[in-house]
């Protein structure tokens, strides 16, 4: 299953490629479509959540956002949440098709492309008013905000009590999820677009200069020590 820009949500059969069904927006669609269950939902650039029937590829609910967006939803039980370009983060529940609750920074808005990351508590995403959020995922109350020298396009990752944060200023940032205070840094002096990702004990990310980092723990047990390589 895949998204295009022509506005179409594809679904093919696993074993032969086969067109299964195919369902159309009246805009863009820049974000990958998530699953839960038997639904299929898409954030669009036609500002609509779509909420689609896995099986038949049918619209069976639709809520109203406001503004377009490219951000992949992220799900937790019956509810989903994501930004907008219009700078709101949506708590939308999906088997009532109806907004639980939204959040807006008041003092700086600008334009979400970060997709969330969950904790047991909160999501934590970025946004282009160099700020990093985490807001409580029962009421969208914010829990802390930090402030950054570039927009956070990337999705941060949550690892363990960590939330790696990349900026399109090229600092990868160790946020503690609960408070929001750094941990660590690192420079690598060109811009991140990318997330990164954690396997092994390992964390793995692109710069756009073409090099590959890798960070880990060192013998004295401090993380954030790094390697890197390029083509």
């Amino acid at each position: 299953m895949f998204t295009s820009q022509d506005g179409r949500l594809y679904c093919l059969g696993a074993a032969d490629g086969k067109l299964i069904w195919k369902y159309s927006i009246d805009n863009q669609i820049r974000c990958t479509p998530t699953v839960v269950e038997d639904r299929v939902f898409l954030a669009g650039c036609d500002a609509q959540f779509h909420i689609i029937d896995l099986d038949r590829g049918k619209e069976v609910g639709l809520v109203d956002i406001g503004a377009p967006t490219g951000v992949t939803p992220a799900a937790r039980g019956d509810h989903v949440f994501f930004g907008t370009e219009g700078g709101d983060f949506f708590c939308v529940d999906w088997r009532a098709a109806k907004t639980v609750w939204t959040f807006h920074d008041p003092e700086r808005s600008q334009s979400i492309r970060s997709c969330p990351a969950l904790t047991t508590a909160t999501a934590i995403f970025g946004s282009r008013a160099k700020r990093v959020y985490a807001v409580d995922l029962r009421d969208g109350r914010l829990i802390w905000k930090i402030t950054t020298r570039r927009y956070v396009d990337a999705a941060p990752l949550v690892a363990g009590r960590r939330a790696l944060v990349a900026t399109a200023g090229g600092r990868l940032l160790a946020l503690d999820t609960k408070t929001g205070k750094q941990l660590w840094e690192f420079e690598a002096g060109d811009g991140f677009s990318g997330s990164p990702v954690a396997a092994a004990g390992r964390l793995v990310i692109a710069c756009t200069d073409g090099i590959v980092y890798c960070f880990g723990h060192s013998p004295h047990g401090r993380d954030g020590q790094q390697e890197k390589s390029s083509p």
